[in-house]
C-alpha cells in the first residue's frame, strides 16, 4: 500500500434483510447474543420500507457527497448486485421490475 490516506466512497444499499439465514424459533425482534450481549450477525438490523425512490434519493445524495469532496473520491459503491438470500439486490425482479437500475441511471446519468 502507498502511504497515501484511503479513499472514502460512499456506500449506498437498496436493503438488507438477513432473516433467512436466521433460525426460525428465535422471535424477532432478535434478542441479543448470550455469547456477547451485542445483536451479532444474522440476528441484526433488517432495513424495511425501501423503495427505489428511496435508493434514488441515497444515490443523488452519495454523488453529491463525491462531487462536493476536495479529495475527489472515484467511485461510489453500490450494494449489491445479486445478494438475494440478504434482501440486497439490483437485478430486475418481480415486484419492481427494473425500477432500482431505472434510479440509478437518474441518479448518475
Amino acid at each position: 500500500m502507498s502511504a497515501q490516506a484511503l479513499p472514502h466512497l460512499p456506500v449506498v444499499t437498496m436493503g438488507w434483510d438477513v432473516t433467512p439465514r436466521c433460525e426460525k424459533e428465535i422471535a424477532w425482534p432478535f434478542p441479543p447474543s448470550p455469547l456477547t450481549g451485542r445483536h451479532d450477525y444474522p440476528y441484526i438490523s433488517a432495513t424495511v420500507g425501501n423503495t427505489p425512490e428511496l435508493f434514488e434519493g441515497l444515490c443523488r445524495d452519495a454523488r453529491r457527497q463525491v462531487e462536493g469532496d476536495p479529495a475527489r473520491p472515484f467511485a461510489v459503491v453500490l450494494n449489491a448486485w445479486n445478494e438475494w438470500t440478504e434482501g440486497s439486490y439490483l437485478l430486475p425482479e418481480e415486484r419492481t421490475g427494473t425500477a432500482y437500475l431505472e434510479a440509478i441511471r437518474r441518479a448518475f446519468a
